[in-house]
Formats: C-alpha cells, sequence, structure tokens
C-alpha cells in the first residue's frame, strides 16, 4: 500500500477537530509528524516513537492484519487496554475477544480504517457489548509495514466513566462514527 495521499494534511487537521482528549491528540500530533511532505503514504509501523505518545501509551494498542485473511490481531496494548479483558490481548484476534453479536459492527469499523485507508474516530459510547458501558472515545489510524506487507493500524481508547448498563449508555449518550478518508473526501459521519 505505497499510495500517495497529497491531500494528508486537511485529514489531519479534520481528525484534529474532532478530538476531546490531550493523549488522543498527542497519538495524532505523533502520526502526523511520520508524514513526508515528497512521499505522501501512510508512515510505517517501524517509524513509530513511543516516547513521542508516551503519557498516551497505557490507552495505546497495535493491530495488524494477517497475511492469510482479514483477521485482525493485537500486537500491542497498553494497561489501560488489557486491563478491560482477562488474560490481556496482546496476540490474540479481534474475533477471539469480541462478542459474536457485536463483531461485524465493530469489525467494519477497523477494517474501514485499513481498507480505505481512513482515520476513524469513536465517539460517545464504548464497549457497549458489556454490562457496563463506558463513555470517551476510540481513535483508529492506519499504518503500513513495507517489510512484512502487512496493513496495520495504531488506536487508542479513552473511556472517561463507566455507565451503570447499556440501556442507560443509550439514553444518555449518543455514539458517532467518523470516517475521515485519506484520499480526502468528505468525512463520513453516523450515528452508530
Amino acid at each position: 500500500m505505497d499510495r500517495e495521499f497529497p491531500l494528508w494534511k486537511s485529514v489531519i487537521r479534520a481528525v484534529r477537530s474532532e478530538l476531546s482528549y490531550t493523549q488522543s491528540k498527542l497519538l495524532l500530533s505523533h502520526w502526523d509528524s511520520l508524514w513526508r511532505e515528497d512521499a505522501p503514504t501512510l508512515p510505517e509501523r517501524q517509524a513509530l516513537d513511543p516516547l513521542a505518545f508516551i503519557a498516551a501509551l497505557p490507552h495505546v494498542f497495535m493491530i495488524e492484519q494477517a497475511s492469510q485473511s482479514d483477521r485482525l490481531r493485537y500486537r500491542l496494548a497498553g494497561e489501560e487496554i488489557c486491563s478491560r479483558y482477562q488474560g490481556g490481548i496482546i496476540g490474540k484476534y479481534l474475533d477471539e475477544i469480541t462478542p459474536k453479536d457485536a463483531l461485524p459492527q465493530i469489525n467494519a469499523y477497523f477494517q474501514a480504517c485499513l481498507d480505505r485507508p481512513a482515520p476513524v474516530l469513536l465517539k460517545g459510547i464504548l464497549f457497549s457489548e458489556r454490562p457496563q458501558p463506558g463513555m470517551g472515545e476510540r481513535l483508529l489510524l492506519p499504518l503500513q509495514d513495507k517489510k512484512s506487507g502487512r496493513q496495520g493500524l495504531i488506536g487508542i481508547t479513552l473511556q472517561k466513566f463507566s455507565f451503570p448498563d447499556p440501556k442507560t449508555a443509550r439514553e444518555q449518550s449518543p455514539r458517532m462514527l467518523h470516517v475521515f478518508p485519506m484520499d480526502g473526501s468528505p468525512a463520513e459521519i453516523t450515528q452508530y
């Protein structure tokens, strides 16, 4: 995936304007710094410098797409992310840790990040498949890995509080999905 994206700066500005939390902005700023004016292609996974977004690390995760399938596997996950899953998630596939009824919806926005490619922002209810959903934001940013030829992404999930149950969450908070295509076409914003 060595396609060039000459409108990348306007895409990043649009994403930044929708972010609510400092840690998300920090990760986006680092991803932004990896773009090159002379060859605007997706940043490479190997270029990431965790020290540049150290304050966000507990909330950060990395996913790669399996080479022989579309399955998504967690390569890395910070402490806050792992704490939500018994036994952690590093090395596990998205379809192994996500309830079957929620998988199509969740997989769709992860795949949008990789396939379009596009930064994806989910705002509002998080972990809606759980007994006590959270409120916050999740940002997904596409990456390339020229060495392995695999697509991947880096993401951050920031949960600021929990709802007592899914019904209360749906009544009190909208859930919005923002997809920002790297080709510069208009952002797609939908209630999710």
